[in-house]
């Protein structure tokens, strides 16, 4: 997660994601869709994920 923070903050906002080690769920908040933003930069990180609904 640390390679992706800098573009979440910029792209989303401090405040409005939040990833749980525990969990291992990242949780984004957005006014407008970014599902595929968002895993498109996970999995260029080497991070495979899926939505959950």
């Amino acid at each position: 997660m640390i390679a992706v923070k800098p573009v979440f903050n910029l792209l989303f906002g401090k405040q409005n994601w939040l990833f749980s080690f525990e969990d291992k769920l990242l949780k984004v908040m957005s006014s407008v869709p970014c599902t595929d933003m968002v895993r498109a930069i996970l999995m260029e990180n080497g991070v495979l994920c899926e939505e959950l609904t």
